[in-house]
């Protein structure tokens, strides 16, 4: 599992240590979570909508990851930024599997 809370692009660059079928935990403030949206070796799997709640839910998943502005969510937009797109719904953390290679 990589974990990247408040950690800037942690997929990038370290999805070559992860194993297929393993797990990628990450939040959307440096860009992490949208960068995994993008990435097709990536599927959304969970949310947690909120951190007062430890509970994920795997229901709507696509309001999770529907940017409000799509002509602004690419990689080379997101890596400019240093931050996530806005999407209809925000979650405090998504939780993504490597499906491919």
């Amino acid at each position: 599992m990589l974990i990247s809370l408040y950690a800037g692009p942690v997929s990038r660059y370290c999805t070559r240590y992860l194993a297929d079928g393993g797990y990628l935990l990450a939040n959307n403030s440096h860009g992490d979570a949208s960068l995994a949206l993008l990435d097709p070796r990536y599927e959304l799997v969970a949310v947690q909508p909120t951190w007062a709640s430890a509970r994920f839910r795997a229901d709507n998943l696509d309001s999770f990851s529907r940017a409000r502005r799509p002509d602004a969510f690419t990689v080379d937009q997101v890596l400019a930024s240093g931050r996530g797109v806005a999407f209809e719904r925000t979650a405090a953390c998504y939780l993504f599997r490597l499906v491919g290679r």
